[in-house]
C-alpha cells in the first residue's frame, strides 16, 4: 500500500511540474501525507479562542487575555492601521500625479493647436484697419 501511495505522489508531482507548479519533494510529501489531513484543532481550543476574540472586540479583553497578549494585539492593530494609511497615501499620490500629468498634456496640446500671433516689430505702431473707399464706377452728382 505504501509503494502505491509513493508512486501516486510521484505521478502527481510530475503532472504538477508539467503544468508549471513546482513543489519541493519534502513539501509535497508533507502536504499529501495522511497526518496533515487529520490535523485539526480541538473543540476546547476553538471555543477558548472564540471567547477571547469576542472579549477583545467587545473591549473586555483584560479578563480573558493576558497583558502580554493584549499588548501584542494592540501593537499589531496599530501597525496594520499605519500600513493602511501608508497605502492610502501612496494611492493618493499616484492619483494626483496622474491627474496633473494628464492636465499638463491637455494644456500642451491645446497650446500647440492654436496658431501663434505674429507680434508687431517693437519700433512700429500697430497697423490701423484700412477704410474702404467708394467704388470707382459709381457716378457722383
Amino acid at each position: 500500500m505504501a509503494s502505491r501511495l509513493a508512486k501516486a505522489r510521484e505521478l502527481l508531482q510530475n503532472r504538477l511540474t508539467a503544468r508549471g507548479v513546482t513543489l519541493s519533494a519534502a513539501l509535497s510529501a508533507v502536504a499529501l501525507s495522511p497526518s496533515a489531513t487529520s490535523a485539526s484543532v480541538s473543540a476546547s481550543l476553538a471555543d477558548a479562542t472564540t471567547q477571547a476574540a469576542l472579549a477583545f472586540t467587545a473591549g473586555n479583553a483584560a479578563s480573558a487575555i493576558s497583558a502580554q497578549v493584549l499588548t501584542l494585539a494592540h501593537g499589531v492593530l496599530q501597525a496594520m492601521l499605519i500600513t493602511k494609511l501608508k497605502i492610502g497615501a501612496a494611492i493618493m499620490m499616484v492619483v494626483c500625479l496622474s491627474v496633473s500629468a494628464a492636465g499638463g498634456l491637455v494644456a500642451q496640446r491645446g497650446a500647440a493647436d492654436k496658431p501663434a500671433k505674429k507680434a508687431a516689430p517693437p519700433n512700429q505702431p500697430p497697423q490701423m484697419a484700412k477704410v474702404k473707399s467708394e467704388p470707382k464706377n459709381v457716378e457722383r452728382r
